[in-house]
C-alpha cells in the first residue's frame, strides 16, 4: 500500500511540475529508480508472504483465512497497477 501510495505522489508531483513547467528531470529520474527498487522488494516480499501462507494454509482457518486471501488479491492488485506503471523494467 505505501509503494502504491508513493507511486500516486510521484506521478501527481509529475503532473503538477507538467502544468505549471517546472522541469526537474533528475529529481524525477531518481524518484523513478527508487520507485523501480521499491516495487522490486515489494514482489520479494508478496512471494515470501503468500509461500509461507500456503505452506501453513491448513492451518489457518475463519478470519485469518479470509484477510490472508484479501492480502493476496491486493498484492495482485497493486502488482498489476506498477507493472501497467511500468515499474518492472529494469
Amino acid at each position: 500500500m505505501v509503494i502504491t501510495v508513493l507511486l500516486y505522489g510521484y506521478m501527481g508531483a509529475v503532473g503538477v511540475a507538467a502544468v505549471y513547467v517546472m522541469p526537474h528531470p533528475r529529481l524525477f529520474g531518481i524518484g523513478w529508480r527508487v520507485l523501480q527498487a521499491l516495487t522490486v522488494v515489494l514482489v520479494l516480499l508478496f512471494a515470501v508472504v503468500a509461500e509461507r501462507l500456503w505452506r501453513h494454509r491448513a492451518d489457518i482457518m475463519g478470519a485469518r483465512r479470509a484477510a490472508g486471501i484479501i492480502m493476496v488479491v491486493a498484492a495482485l492488485a497493486t502488482c498489476t497497477t506498477l507493472a501497467f506503471w511500468g515499474l518492472f523494467s529494469l
